[in-house]
């Protein structure tokens, strides 16, 4: 007889009813012990089938439990494991805004928001280096605030550091977004023109120191201005950006010397 691992009480019945009929059979045709035989056999028989349906049935639904709670453990390490991505992709995000923060503190003069001196003058090499290959031209500007010492001492360190942020400003707004402006260094700063002839640059000196001179900066005794000498030169030939640097120190002293609010040019030669 085959048994089902679903046992049920349908069957259980169907079961009963066969073996009721087998004994009405067994009866009529076979002697009483042999019905008893019979019976007894049918009986251990069924027995050890119900009990092996039993463990089987135990059997399964330990395994059931067993699966629901991987599905749990699952679940719960599936939610730590999502929760754990999201806390990544912040802490990845996090440090990507630091380390573009700490790129631009190595680059960045923090009173004005320009390029430092070191960045600076990388760009300056830069485009000195362009020169070796090709007609590329470039010029400098080298600035200094005027009486710089003496509006510190007059209007304190902080009305000094807003003339500087004033001027930076001013400046970013007379050139070009190709151009470079940076900080070299207390009241000194550097335009960095490519494709800019000697001609073009005087002009937008002139631009730079007519806009600073119209410039009010706030102070505690009320708005006072600053004015700014300004040398310009242009790249000769073979000329490192050191040389040119130089050369663009000298013509600003010479604005200094001049009386200063000017802007002076060097020599061009070929």
């Amino acid at each position: 007889m085959k048994h089902s691992l679903y046992f049920n009480e349908e069957q259980v019945v169907e079961q009963a009813e066969s073996l009721v009929e087998a004994l009405k059979q067994d009866f009529c045709s076979r002697s009483g012990e042999e019905v008893l035989e019979n019976l007894h056999g049918l009986v251990t028989s069924y027995r050890k089938s119900f009990r092996e349906q039993q463990r089987l049935l135990r059997v399964s639904d330990r395994q059931q439990e067993q699966l629901r709670q991987v599905t749990r453990e699952l679940q719960e390490k599936t939610v730590q494991l999502q929760t754990l991505n999201q806390a990544l992709e912040v802490e990845i995000e996090a440090r990507k805004k630091l380390e573009n923060e700490l790129r631009r503190m190595a680059t960045t003069d923090a009173l004005t928001g320009v390029f430092n001196r070191r960045k600076f003058y990388e760009l300056g090499q830069y485009e000195s280096a362009k020169l070796e290959r090709g007609s590329h031209v470039l010029s400098l500007l080298m600035m200094d605030l005027d009486r710089f010492k003496a509006v510190n001492d007059r209007y304190g360190h902080a009305a000094g550091d807003e003339a500087l942020r004033c001027f930076a400003q001013v400046c970013s707004g007379q050139i070009r977004l190709a151009d470079s402006l940076g900080r070299l260094g207390g009241e000194e700063f550097g335009v960095l023109l490519p494709d800019t002839g000697l001609a073009e640059a005087l002009e937008v000196a002139e631009r730079v120191r007519a806009a600073m001179e119209a410039c009010p900066i706030s102070g505690p005794e009320g708005a006072f201005f600053v004015t700014v000498s300004i040398g310009v030169v242009a790249a000769r030939a073979r000329e490192g950006f050191d040389a040119m640097l130089a050369r663009a120190d000298e013509a600003m002293y010479a604005a200094k010397q001049n009386g200063r609010n000017r802007v002076e040019s060097s020599e061009v030669g070929g």
